[in-house]
Formats: structure tokens, sequence, C-alpha cells
């Protein structure tokens, strides 16, 4: 039963990591309207060039504004 209790602890403590990290985000983007507005206009472009369908991977990768962003919240 030890090894329950470890893979728990794991799994609870990534899920944990997970929520901080996307709280943190989001509420630095209420504070920080200006970003979010440029977030969102780097979104809605990609969307519109990938004929407003969901975003994939890979257009994900090409959103340098939002890496940066998360990028930099991780980092804190």
């Amino acid at each position: 039963m030890p090894h329950a209790h470890i893979i728990s602890s794991l799994t609870f403590a990534g899920t944990d990591t997970a929520s901080a990290t996307l709280s943190r985000v989001l509420h630095q983007l209420a504070i920080r309207r200006d970003i979010q507005t440029i977030i969102r206009e780097e979104i809605r472009n990609a969307r519109s060039d990938n004929g407003d369908e969901d975003l994939g991977y890979d257009a994900l990768l090409n959103l340098p504004y939002l890496d940066a962003v998360l990028k930099e919240t991780l980092r804190l």
C-alpha cells in the first residue's frame, strides 16, 4: 500500500501545481487588461487563419505573445 500513497501524493502535487499556475495566469490577465487584449487578438487572428476552427497544438506553438506570458508566469 505505500506505493499507492506515493502515487496519490504525486498526483495531488501535480494537480495542485497546475491549478496554482492556471490561477496565477488568470489573475494576472484579469489585472492586466492590456495583455489580455493582446492575447485575445493573437488567438482571434490564429483562429481566423485556421478557418475559425479550434486551434491544434501546432497552431498554439505559433502564438508568441501567449507563449511569452505563460513562460513568464511559470518563471515567477
